[in-house]
């Protein structure tokens, strides 16, 4: 196609400026048409599709496709295998410092080995985060500028599920809904947001000093822990039965899961748009479902290189959340997002 080469007296990018620019690698089979619908769920306004270049701020931009010949992989720091590449023209703004505000070392070293001068923020730091976003989606890479480093992200890690809608499902309905599709499934009146497992940074263990240090785990026995459940239970029955108004709630599960439920102010305004006729008022909150699945090591959610063992645990609890996102979707004629703020097709669950 005469469009991807790099002829003189085109607006077409040189090698030059392919190998300065971070370049998101999309296997041949990807069409501009499914990058373009993943760009507009961040940024609405982008016509890559059309353009050829969505716009992503005041100084980043989004260009592609790209095709790079056999004998130009070298030249642009691209491995062999690739050969279709969507450029993000920003400038860098490396920032040190943010290394540090990753707590897992192995994502640090992640990052630390592709952006050596620093993690980018800014401008550049969005556009890196939509490259990664979108070579996740579609089962592709991210070439790094300058260190040439590939960074193949786990395609698999976005598995939370948030379903927007304009209708709300009272606690006893949504218990309904999901209990055939969530074994364990019971409704949790606490406040949306404390639904993490447990983590501490070293295990508990018993000092001979410090009686206090025990186990927590045996700090209660079976007899107290009985009398807590019941009366959490007879709170939430109470709370039910007696009509209290609720902002938020969750829905738990077995294998860590949990759905939470709260009105959100802060809404894509894609999702509002596709949700407004839901609305008594356009500014009204948007009611959201978020399906999510916690562990007992948050980092573990980040890690591009989770042990097999998470890996393992993710699939088996992804059918379930499926389908309780689709169940949500179909009841509250919900749009579905995942993680990455990405929509997704809810009859492709």
């Amino acid at each position: 196609m005469a469009w991807f080469g790099r002829r003189a007296g085109t607006d077409e990018p040189t090698l030059k400026q392919l190998r300065g620019w971070h370049l998101v690698l999309l296997p041949a089979t990807v069409d501009v048409a499914q990058v373009d619908r993943l760009v507009r769920s961040r940024y609405p306004d982008s016509r890559l599709a059309d353009t050829r270049k969505a716009r992503l701020g005041r100084h980043a931009a989004l260009s592609g496709p790209h095709e790079i010949e056999p004998d130009e992989l070298r030249d642009v720091q691209v491995p062999e295998g690739w050969s279709v590449a969507y450029a993000l023209e920003v400038e860098s703004t490396p920032d040190p410092q943010a290394f540090e505000d990753i707590g897992d070392p192995e994502l640090r070293a992640w990052w630390m080995r592709a952006f050596p001068l620093g993690k980018p923020f800014r401008d550049e730091g969005d556009a890196v985060d939509l490259g990664l976003a979108l070579a996740r989606r579609l089962g592709g890479a991210l070439r790094a500028a300058g260190s040439g480093v590939l960074l193949e992200p786990d395609h698999d890690r976005v598995l939370d599920l948030t379903i927007w809608s304009g209708f709300w499902l009272d606690p006893d309905r949504l218990l309904e809904l999901l209990e055939p599709v969530l074994p364990g499934a019971h409704v949790d009146l606490t406040v949306p947001g404390r639904h993490a497992a447990p983590h501490h940074d070293t295990p508990w263990s018993v000092h001979p000093l410090d009686p206090l240090g025990a186990d927590l785990a045996h700090a209660l026995g079976d007899p107290d822990r009985e009398l807590i459940e019941a009366v959490a239970a007879q709170h939430d029955a109470h709370a039910l039965e007696g009509g209290v108004v609720l902002d938020g709630y969750a829905l738990t599960a077995l294998g860590s899961l949990v759905v939470e439920v709260i009105q959100e102010d802060a809404v894509p305004s894609w999702v509002r748009e596709r949700v407004s006729r839901q609305l008594l008022a356009a500014t009204n909150p948007v009611v959201t479902y978020s399906v999510r699945w916690v562990t007992h090591d948050p980092h573990l959610l980040e890690s591009e290189d989770p042990p097999y063992a998470v890996r393992l645990e993710r699939e088996r609890v992804k059918p379930r959340m499926r389908a309780a996102a689709l169940t949500l979707a179909e009841a509250t004629a919900g749009v579905v997002t995942d993680s990455d703020g990405f929509e997704v097709d809810r009859y492709s669950l």
